[in-house]
This record gives structure tokens, sequence and C-alpha cells, in this order.
């Protein structure tokens, strides 16, 4: 972070597009796609709903959607991201829990920040995978569950 930060502060929400310039430290909720010029961090115990695009982006609370950044990305131990990371350098730490794809370059263009779908967004309402042309192979399939023993009859007195 350079100079002095903005910070949305702990059980405050905002809802809805955010732009601004400088850096925004995130301990709050967030509701809604953002944009920035600066750092953009989202500490412990922040909560981010929307795609965000900053010059930097490091998360250590939680961030449900995408990330684009025009110098790097980051991800923290102990952080929750759900969504697609994209920027020059990303760098997803250990103990950090992360479901997306991630694009390692610079942005050709502005990134769009609308079409956040909070039922994609979530680390439990992930739709299964389906495959196409049949089952899914061997390999991939959960094992079939083994038929409980049958109790034994009482012995005899």
């Amino acid at each position: 972070m350079r100079g002095k930060a903005s910070v949305l502060p702990a059980g405050l929400r905002f809802r809805g597009a955010g732009e601004g310039e400088g850096d925004l430290v995130v301990v709050g909720a967030i509701e809604g796609p953002g944009r920035g010029e600066g750092t953009l961090l989202v500490e412990r115990g922040g909560l981010v709903r929307g795609h965000v695009h900053a010059t930097r982006v490091t998360v250590r609370g939680v961030l449900k959607g995408n990330a684009f950044g025009d110098e790097s990305v980051r991800i923290e131990e102990g952080a929750s991201v759900v969504g697609d990371l994209r920027a020059p350098r990303v760098r997803v730490v250990p103990g950090a829990r992360f479901r997306g794809e991630l694009f390692l370059g610079a942005l050709a263009e502005e990134p769009t920040l609308a079409g956040y779908d909070p039922a994609v967004h979530t680390f439990t309402g992930a739709p299964a995978p389906t495959w196409v042309g049949g089952p899914a192979p061997a390999l991939l399939r959960a094992p079939e569950p083994e038929p409980e023993p049958e109790p034994e009859p009482p012995l005899p007195e």
C-alpha cells in the first residue's frame, strides 16, 4: 500500500458498483463490482461479492468473483476465493482456498465486471460436472458403497 488508504470498516456493507482512485482496505462487505486505481486489500473478516479490477489485488478474507490486477493478484493464507484470477503476477499462497482459473499476463483490454452470478461463485453451490457421451470414467466415479453385513442370528441358549 502506498500512502493513506480508505477503509470500509467491519460491520459496514456497501451495495452497488464502486469506482475510485487510491488504495482501499475492505474489512466490512461489498456487494457489487469494483474498479480502482491503487491497491485493493480484502482483509481477514472482509467479504467482496463481485468482480474486481485494481492495480494490485490482495485477498486475506473472502472474494466471490473474478480478480483482475494490472500489476498483481495475491491470495494469502486463510483467504477464500471463488473466481478467476488474471494479472501479470499471480500468487496463491499455501493455506489459501481457491477455486477458479488462473491467467498470467497483462490485461489486453479493460475487463468486464458485469455478469456476476452468486450461484456460480460459491464453494458449495458448484454444479457437479457432467460427461458428454455417457457416465464418467470409472476412475472418476465415487466407489459404490459396500452393503451392510447381515446381523448374525442370536445363539440358542
